[in-house]
C-alpha cells in the first residue's frame, strides 16, 4: 500500500512538473511573440510621431543649415525610434522578413518623403526643368536637341511622356506631373532596395548582413541625384544590371560544369603560382566563394543567360539615351565581371563601349560640338578635379553652408572607414572579396578623368555606396565574434546596440547633408505664381533672366523662350566677390535684355535665389534687393509684378 502511495505521489509530481513545464513553455513563447512583434508597434508608433511633427515645420524660419533647422524635437526622436526599432528587430535570433521590410519602407518614406509633405511646390530648379522637357515632348511629339542639349538623352522625357499620354488627359498632364514629381525620391529609393537585395544576397549568406546594408545604404546615400532627374532613373537601371549579373550569370566553373571556385583551385596552379606571395594574391582574388544560385534557376541553363543578356543590352540601352555618365560606370563594372569570369560573353563590355561611343558621336552630336569645352576641361588634371570636386566646395557659400559641406565629407569618410575597417577584417577571416572591392572602388576612377563640374566624386561615392554599405554591414553584423551571439541574450543586445548607436550617428550627418541646402531647394506656391503670371504677359520669343540661380520655371514652352542666368554671367565656379557683382550686375542685366529678340525682356528674382546667393556663392545678403533696385534706378526697368516671395522686373530701355 505504501509503495502504491509512493508511487502515486510521483506520478502527481511528474504531472504538476509537466504543467509547470507547459505554464512555462507557453509564456516563454508568448514572450517570444512579443519581442519578435514589438518592432511592428514601434515603426507604427515612429510613423505616426513623424507625421505629428511635420504639421509644425515652418520653411520660412529655416536658416543655412537647412531643414535640421526647423524640424521639431518629435520628428527627430521618430527618426530615431524607426531606427532603433529595425536595429532591434534585425538581432532577434529569428529574423522576420516582412517585419524588416516594413520598417525599410517607412524609413525610406519618413527620410525621403518628408519635403513632399511639408512644402509647397516640388523641390529643386531642375526638377522644372526636366518636367518641361518633357512636357515639350507630349505637345510637339518631337525633339529639340539644338535648343536644349537635355534632348542629346531623352530616354528618360520620352518614357514619361508615352507613360502621361496613355493615362492623363493632355490638358491635364503638365499639372498632374508636376503633382506627383516631388515624390520622386520616395519611388526610387523604395525601387532601389530591390535590385541592392539581390546583390548583397549574391555578396553573402548572411540575411542580416544583408538586411543590414540595405538601412545602411538609406541613411548614408544623401547626394541627392534621386529627384525626377536623368541620373536618379539610370542609376537604378544600374543597380538592375549589377544585380542580374551577381545574382544569376555565375563564375565559369559554377555555371557551366557545377564545380564551386573551391573545387577549382584544387586543379594545378600555374608555375608562377608557387611563389609564395603570387600564390596568396592568386588565392584572394579568385572568384569568391560566398556564391550561389537563385532558388529554381539553373546554373548552367544557356537559354536563362541568353534571356537575361537580352535584357541586360535592353536596359543599358534606356541608360545610354538617358544619361551620358551613367553608361561609363556600367562599362567599368561589366567589365570587371566579365573579367573575373562571370558567365558572360567577353564582347559584352565591347559591345556597351560601342553602342555609348556610336551615341555620344552621332545622336548627341548637338551637345558636344557647342560644349566640348565641358567635356576637356580639367580632363586629367587632378589639380584641377580635386579643386572643383574638394576644395571648391568646402570653401565656397556661407559659414554654415561650409559646415554643411564639412559634415558630407565626415559621413562619406565615415561610411569608407567602416567599410575599410569590415573589408580588412572579412580578409582576416579568409574571404576573397577582391571583386567587390573593385566594384566599390572602380567609380573612383572617373574622378581622375573628369570633374563633372565638380560631381564627380559625388557621383562616384553613389555607384560604389551598395558595396561600401555591404562591408560596413559585415563589420556591424560580426560584433561579438561568434555566431552563437544571436542566439544569447547578451550578444543579441550588444549587436542591436552597436547597430543602433552606428546607424543613429549616420542618420544624424545624414539630415545635415541631405537636407542642407533645403533654404535654397525649396520652392513656395508665391515663387510658382509669379511664374504663371510671367508665362502669361511674356511674348513667346521673349528674354527671360533669372536674378541669380534656381528660378522653378522652364517647366512649359521650354523652347520659346530664351533664357538666361546671372549667376552664370558673373559667377567663375562658385567664387564671386561682391565688388563684382556692384560693379557689372547692371551692365550685364542690360547685355541680356538687349540680346536679339522679340523686343520684350523681363528679369526675376525669387526667394531661392536670394538664398543660393548668400548659401553657394557667398554673397552678403540683400546684396540681391540692392541689385532689383539698381535696376529700378536705372529707369531701364519697371516692376510689373511683387508678391512676398518673387518679383518680376521688365525692360522698357528708358521709355
Amino acid at each position: 500500500m505504501e509503495g502504491k502511495n509512493r508511487s502515486k505521489r510521483s506520478e502527481q509530481a511528474e504531472s504538476l512538473q509537466l504543467e509547470r513545464s507547459s505554464v512555462n513553455l507557453v509564456v516563454l513563447r508568448g514572450i517570444a511573440w512579443v519581442a519578435d512583434f514589438a518592432p511592428v508597434v514601434l515603426a507604427g508608433g515612429a510613423f505616426l510621431l513623424w507625421l505629428h511633427g511635420l504639421q509644425h515645420v515652418d520653411l520660412m524660419q529655416m536658416n543655412d543649415l537647412g531643414l535640421v533647422s526647423v524640424l521639431p524635437d518629435t520628428t527627430l526622436l521618430a527618426l530615431g525610434l524607426i531606427v532603433c526599432s529595425f536595429a532591434f528587430a534585425v538581432a532577434r535570433p529569428r529574423l522576420h522578413s516582412r517585419i524588416l521590410a516594413l520598417h525599410l519602407v517607412l524609413m525610406v518614406i519618413m527620410l525621403y518623403g518628408m519635403t513632399a509633405v511639408i512644402e509647397q511646390a516640388p523641390r529643386f530648379a531642375m526638377t522644372y526643368v526636366h518636367a518641361g522637357l518633357a512636357e515639350h515632348i507630349m505637345r510637339t511629339g518631337q525633339l529639340s536637341p539644338d535648343s536644349q542639349t537635355y534632348f542629346s538623352w531623352p530616354g528618360l522625357f520620352i518614357l514619361i511622356s508615352l507613360i502621361f499620354q496613355s493615362v492623363v488627359p493632355a490638358s491635364s498632364s503638365l499639372k498632374v506631373l508636376l503633382a506627383t514629381v516631388n515624390w520622386a525620391p520616395v519611388v526610387l529609393n523604395l525601387l532601389y532596395l530591390a535590385p541592392i537585395y539581390l546583390i548583397l544576397s549574391a555578396m553573402t549568406r548572411k540575411k542580416r548582413v544583408v538586411w543590414v546594408g540595405l538601412a545602411l545604404f538609406t541613411v548614408t546615400n544623401w547626394i541627392g541625384q534621386d529627384y525626377f532627374s536623368p541620373q536618379g532613373f539610370a542609376y537604378l537601371l544600374y543597380l538592375v544590371i549589377l544585380a542580374i549579373i551577381l545574382t544569376w550569370f555565375l563564375p565559369v566553373s559554377t555555371a557551366t560544369d557545377g564545380r564551386s571556385p573551391t573545387q577549382l583551385r584544387k586543379r594545378r596552379p600555374p608555375l608562377t603560382a608557387r611563389i609564395p606571395l603570387v600564390r596568396s594574391i592568386r588565392a584572394w582574388v579568385l572568384p569568391p566563394d560566398d556564391v550561389t544560385p537563385t532558388d529554381g534557376v539553373v546554373p548552367g541553363s544557356r537559354r536563362l543567360r541568353v534571356g537575361l543578356l537580352i535584357v541586360i543590352l535592353g536596359v543599358y540601352t534606356l541608360i545610354v539615351i538617358s544619361h551620358p555618365l551613367t553608361p561609363l560606370f556600367v562599362i567599368i563594372s561589366v567589365s570587371i565581371l566579365a573579367f573575373y569570369r562571370r558567365s558572360l560573353p567577353v564582347w559584352l563590355p565591347i559591345v556597351m563601349a560601342v553602342m555609348f561611343a556610336l551615341w555620344f558621336g552621332f545622336m548627341a552630336r548637338p551637345f558636344w560640338v557647342g560644349h566640348m569645352y565641358i567635356i576637356t576641361d580639367g580632363l586629367g588634371n587632378l589639380k584641377s578635379i580635386l579643386a572643383q570636386n574638394v576644395a571648391g566646395r568646402a570653401e565656397s557659400g556661407s559659414a554654415d553652408h561650409q559646415f554643411i559641406v564639412r559634415i558630407r565629407m565626415v559621413l562619406s569618410i565615415s561610411v569608407w572607414g567602416l567599410a575599410a575597417i569590415g573589408a580588412l577584417l572579412r580578409l582576416r577571416r579568409g574571404h576573397r572579396d577582391a571583386l567587390y572591392l573593385l566594384l566599390a572602388l572602380s567609380p573612383l576612377a572617373l574622378v581622375a578623368v573628369q570633374p563633372y563640374g565638380g560631381e564627380m566624386l559625388l557621383r562616384a561615392y553613389l555607384f560604389g555606396l551598395p558595396f561600401m554599405s555591404f562591408f560596413a554591414a559585415d563589420l556591424l553584423c560580426s560584433t561579438g565574434n561568434s555566431a552563437r551571439a544571436w542566439h544569447t541574450a547578451s550578444g543579441s543586445w550588444r549587436i542591436s546596440g552597436v547597430t543602433s548607436l552606428v546607424t543613429l550617428a549616420l542618420l544624424g550627418c545624414f539630415l545635415f547633408a541631405r537636407f542642407g541646402n533645403e533654404r535654397e531647394d525649396f520652392v513656395t506656391h508665391e515663387e510658382i505664381a509669379a511664374v504663371q503670371y510671367l508665362y502669361r504677359v511674356a511674348p513667346l520669343g521673349s528674354i527671360l533672366i533669372e536674378g541669380w540661380n534656381g528660378a522653378p520655371w522652364e517647366y512649359e514652352y521650354i523652347d520659346e523662350y530664351q533664357y538666361y542666368s546671372m549667376w552664370g554671367q558673373l559667377e567663375d565656379y562658385q567664387h564671386v566677390d561682391t565688388a563684382t557683382v556692384r560693379a557689372e550686375y547692371v551692365e550685364a542685366a542690360l547685355a541680356f535684355a538687349t540680346r536679339k529678340g522679340n523686343g520684350h525682356a523681363y528679369i526675376f528674382f525669387s526667394h531661392n535665389q536670394k538664398a543660393f546667393a548668400t548659401l553657394q556663392s557667398g554673397l552678403p545678403p540683400g546684396l540681391l534687393d540692392e541689385m532689383e533696385q539698381r535696376l529700378l534706378d536705372s529707369h531701364q526697368f519697371i516692376l510689373i509684378y511683387h508678391n512676398s516671395q518673387a518679383q518680376i522686373l521688365e525692360y522698357t530701355g528708358g521709355k
